[in-house]
């Protein structure tokens, strides 16, 4: 089923920006983007995982939460609810269903989807960290409560840069049936299927890019799946952004059968595609995890619900210790993460007032404008990094 109501909802924020009419707002947001080569022969992704934390037994500090205590030790005061890292991540407070406040890591824009694995384990690295850190200081104050953190499970998005020549429909019914049934290699039941959207808030120039949301994705169960899970759904982008259809039949997919038949569907329609490099790895490892998915149904006799354990028991290190550490310090060098961090890095350094986000980079004790980057993908800027060689600088 399309999620119109999700691009909808799209054109409305555009006509309350603009005062466009929606036939006005719709056709813009369907304005092609000539620089833009389609399938895109480079995406950016990122993943944000949510985690719990609480006091575990003995005497525990009155009148903050867990996550607040552990929050407060990065940022400064405690008052802000994000803060962006040297790194050029994003770790933040976000409020939970419950009232309580829940911790988040959104790692920066990464256009390797093997940086994005470094990427993401940094976070743990750092949550580990920080709870170290916590628990010292829980001791030094006298207090004797243990402080225990752990990955949300159903806790983590997706996020994939798109073209916006593309019809969102097209993104969100192509990946409808392949979300539902991406637990075949990644998961040890088949959980609540999870969601596409296109997100709403600003992340790029919508002239050229969207963004498209994952939710309920679960947190990777290891560096395999995670990099298997978020390089087969590009896969499935790069077939909304092409001319290939995927052969799918009528015949539904709930259960191990009717889920592996259409896995195969997208597989088969993702080697039709104008290959990169990277591809050949990509699509080489979505077969051998759905082989090994079958064998493992030959094995129970084709017992469906026996045949499901979880293919990244077994961890395949997709990332090195090296590279992780590296994505606890740097940010990536080939994207906008680049700029993000060098400006966040510089200002502190030099004690400068600094405000940034995704797309903006502000020194607030400066006259100087704030600097705009819009293309996730472009890891220069001439205006950026005039910006950051002026924070030396004494402020205005």
């Amino acid at each position: 089923m399309t999620k119109d109501s999700d691009f909808k909802k799209l054109v409305r924020q555009r006509m309350a920006a603009t005062g466009e009419s929606y036939t006005a707002a719709r056709a813009a947001m369907y304005r092609p983007a000539t620089d833009v080569d389609l399938p895109l022969a480079r995406r950016a992704f990122g993943v944000k995982t949510s985690y719990a934390v609480a006091f575990d037994g003995g005497h525990a500090p009155g009148g903050i939460a867990a996550g607040e205590y552990l929050f407060r030790r990065m940022v400064a005061r405690g008052s802000a609810l994000g803060h962006f890292m040297e790194n050029g991540a994003l770790f933040c407070l976000r409020p939970s269903e419950s009232g309580t406040a829940q911790l988040a890591y959104a790692t920066p824009e990464c256009d390797s989807i093997v940086e994005l694995v470094a990427a993401a384990r940094a976070g743990d690295e750092i949550l580990t960290r920080l709870a170290t850190g916590a628990q010292e200081s829980l001791a030094s104050e006298g207090f004797s409560a243990a402080l225990a953190v752990a990955r949300l499970e159903a806790g983590q998005s997706e996020s994939y840069l798109v073209a916006s020549a593309v019809a969102p429909e097209r993104y969100l019914r192509l990946l409808e049936p392949f979300l539902a049934t991406r637990w075949v290699y990644g998961r040890v039941v088949a959980l609540p299927a999870p969601q596409a959207t296109m997100a709403a808030a600003a992340f790029a120039d919508d002239r050229r890019y969207r963004r498209l949301k994952v939710t309920g994705a679960g947190p990777g169960l290891s560096q395999e799946a995670t990099f298997l899970g978020v390089a087969a759904t590009e896969q499935v982008l790069r077939l909304a952004e092409s001319s290939a259809e995927a052969s799918l039949d009528d015949r539904g997919y709930t259960g191990l059968t009717g889920a592996m038949r259409i896995q195969r569907a997208y597989l088969a329609a993702a080697r039709r595609i104008r290959r990169r490099p990277e591809d050949d790895i990509v699509l080489g490892a979505w077969q051998a995890a759905l082989e090994n998915r079958e064998d493992s149904q030959a094995a129970t006799g084709g017992d469906d619900s026996a045949g499901m354990a979880d293919l990244g028991q077994a961890d395949t290190s997709i990332a090195t210790a090296s590279q992780i550490q590296t994505a606890v310090d740097l940010p990536p060098q080939t994207t906008r993460a680049r700029l993000r961090g060098l400006f966040i890095k510089t200002a502190k350094d030099h004690r400068r007032n600094f405000t940034v986000d995704w797309m903006h980079l502000k020194l607030n004790d400066s006259a100087s404008p704030t600097v705009r980057c819009s293309d996730p993908l472009r890891a220069n800027s001439e205006i950026a990094e005039r910006l950051i060689m002026s924070i030396p600088g004494p402020p205005a």
